[in-house]
């Protein structure tokens, strides 16, 4: 039926997946990309759509609005199964900046603007 819906969340703290990488440490941005990367919901996952009230298959991407006066970022270092339990904890090092991490890239261009780093 094309429905979108938008939700909005207020969040003062990402938790962010780490990327696979076969070798060498990988950016915070590279695990904020892949945070908000639009991602496919179909099978076992569709979306119940509340206009046609059918289950459907979406896509599903996270955008960030606005951003709390101080933002808690966690990495999630550790693996599941489909069962839920831990299988391993990914040893990844995350390259990040100390002060001054830019969040422009992840924000409506309207907000960006008006973004002080």
């Amino acid at each position: 039926c094309r429905h979108a819906s938008v939700t909005f969340d207020a969040v003062l703290g990402l938790s962010l997946p780490i990327p696979y990488t076969k070798q060498g440490p990988v950016q915070l941005r590279d695990c904020m990309d892949l945070f908000t990367a639009e991602e496919r919901l179909d099978n076992e996952n569709s979306w119940h759509c509340d206009k046609c009230k059918e289950k459907t298959p979406t896509t599903k991407r996270i955008n960030l609005f606005r951003l709390p006066e101080c933002l808690i970022v966690h990495l999630k270092r550790f693996k599941y199964n489909a069962y839920g339990t831990i299988t391993s904890k990914l040893e990844t090092v995350v390259e990040f900046p100390v002060e001054g991490w830019d969040l422009r890239p992840w924000l409506p261009r309207a907000i960006a603007r008006d973004y002080d780093r």
